[in-house]
């Protein structure tokens, strides 16, 4: 794009006020872009309107190049290659959104999140949900600072099964305000955790409590940015994290550890409780050097390692995991 305006006046001539036409519309406006919409019919919009009993239809998945008609009838053969449907249905992304609810879903092969709520959405469901392969976290909320100065309320992800997450977490919260993940499933994140509770993407910070119960974990965690990620990890690391409770959590066979504390900003107010980590790659439970702050466990059970595995403290002046009652192999 030239960087004198043209003649007419507009960067941007978009012909066609649907779907698609209305979402470049906005992507360019914001940045910065003088924009002309243009549409035949009486409203922007019709279509949306009048398909799926007023719901736009996402994309079609069986959509095959016989479907286009094209001059060049070899295009869209290349086209759909470099970015196939599956890669379109990257992620559901509920923006500004209230009492809405995402069920069976069904994301795969994606090249980026899976379902993301974002920008003050609250008291939203997403629920009996299947993501498999997907590019980015698979679910979960990010209250981004920029987007505005109110947190993703009172969401709940809950009852969904993620598989191979191939980069990123199954289930993730940057920042937000008493936020649920329940009854979900992890299986095989390649290089990051299974469960991400994290002050990085410059979010707003937490508030309320964040509740993680009744989740299995199982070979999730792995390499990345040079660092050995665990499982279930707590990480402050533009803002401090504070009221997170963790309970009746199974997490099986993580690459390294099962629960990590990270970060150089302080983590208080954690509670850990009837969590069992088995056969960790390393080490049961890590505190990394530059964590600070402390949480308490009860009914935290390391199995399957030398009891001096079962809890590594690199940060023992700084930081502090307080034993409760019924724990054991740390």
């Amino acid at each position: 794009m030239n960087a004198a305006r043209p003649a007419n006046g507009h960067d941007v001539i978009i012909l066609g006020a649907g779907a698609a036409g209305l979402m470049c519309a906005g992507v360019a406006a914001r940045r910065g872009r003088s924009v002309l919409l243009l549409e035949q019919a009486r409203h922007p919009g019709e279509k949306i309107r009048i398909s799926g009993g007023g719901r736009c239809n996402f994309t079609n998945v069986h959509c095959r190049p016989e479907n286009f008609l094209s001059r060049n009838p070899h295009f869209c053969r290349s086209a759909l290659a470099r970015f196939t449907p599956q890669h379109f249905v990257v992620m559901v992304w509920g923006q500004n959104v209230d009492n809405c609810t995402f069920t069976n879903n069904r994301i795969s092969d994606t090249f980026a999140d899976g379902i993301k709520l974002a920008n003050g959405t609250r008291n939203s469901v997403v629920e009996q949900s299947t993501l498999r392969n997907t590019g980015d976290d698979a679910i979960g909320t990010w209250s981004f600072a920029a987007d505005g100065p109110l947190p993703c309320e009172n969401d709940t992800f809950r009852f969904n099964t993620v598989q191979t997450v191939w980069r990123a977490s199954c289930l993730a919260s940057y920042g937000g305000k008493d936020i649920h993940f329940e009854d979900n499933i992890c299986v095989d994140t390649s290089n990051y955790p299974g469960v991400l509770v994290s002050t990085s993407a410059a979010p707003l910070p937490f508030s309320g409590t964040l509740t993680v119960e009744r989740n299995t974990l199982v070979r999730a965690g792995g390499p990345h940015y040079g660092q050995e990620i665990g499982a279930l990890r707590i990480f402050a690391d533009q803002l401090p994290i504070s009221g997170v409770h963790v309970g009746t959590m199974l997490i099986d066979e993580p690459t390294f550890s099962g629960i990590q504390f990270a970060g150089s900003q302080p983590s208080t107010a954690i509670a850990l409780q009837a969590i069992e980590v088995r056969n960790a790659g390393t080490v049961g439970i890590s505190i990394t050097v530059e964590a600070q702050g402390a949480a308490r466990a009860d009914d935290v059970v390391v199995e399957g390692l030398a009891p001096d595995l079962g809890l590594r403290n690199d940060a023992a002046a700084a930081f502090s995991l307080q034993r409760g009652t019924g724990n054991s192999g740390w």
